[in-house]
């Protein structure tokens, strides 16, 4: 669970005690990671959630809503690699700029590692760049409401 505080009118002094939503993962999904940019929150799940096999890992796109970041809030999309395996640690880190997001995942092919930047919208694919240089694509899924 992510808690998000908006910044008060006042300013960011004295203790903030309550915030104002909770984001969260309905598959169980334990944050490790999480990136800020604007209107969109990205969160890694490195150890995995239900559904994935350990250590996969996954990336939660969360988007405030028109009401403004309050209650609780689930993901807008759930990110994951295509060619994702056990171990692969994918959302051990996360980078947000503009409309594209990149997803670490360092256990990738025996711990070289593979970095996954995912575009809205464009470019319409996913793309992965592996630490020997090659480049793969894969299928983008979806996210930011598309």
């Amino acid at each position: 669970m992510i808690y998000a505080f908006v910044k008060p009118a006042g300013g960011w002094s004295g203790a903030l005690t309550e915030a104002n939503a909770r984001l969260i993962a309905p598959d169980g999904a334990i944050f490790d990671s999480v990136a800020v940019r604007g209107d969109i929150i990205v969160a890694g799940a490195p150890a995995g959630a239900d559904g994935i096999p350990p250590g996969q890992g996954s990336a939660y796109v969360f988007v405030r809503p028109p009401g403004g970041w309050s209650g609780i809030l689930r993901e807008a999309e759930r990110l994951l690699a295509a060619d994702g395996a056990e171990s692969d640690i994918f959302g051990t880190s996360i980078a947000v700029s503009g409309d594209t997001i990149v997803v670490g995942a360092p256990g990738k092919d025996g711990q070289r590692g593979a970095a996954y930047v995912f575009g809205n919208p464009a470019p319409d694919r996913e793309r992965r760049a592996r630490s020997d240089g090659r480049r793969g694509s894969v299928r983008r899924p979806r996210w930011l409401g598309q």
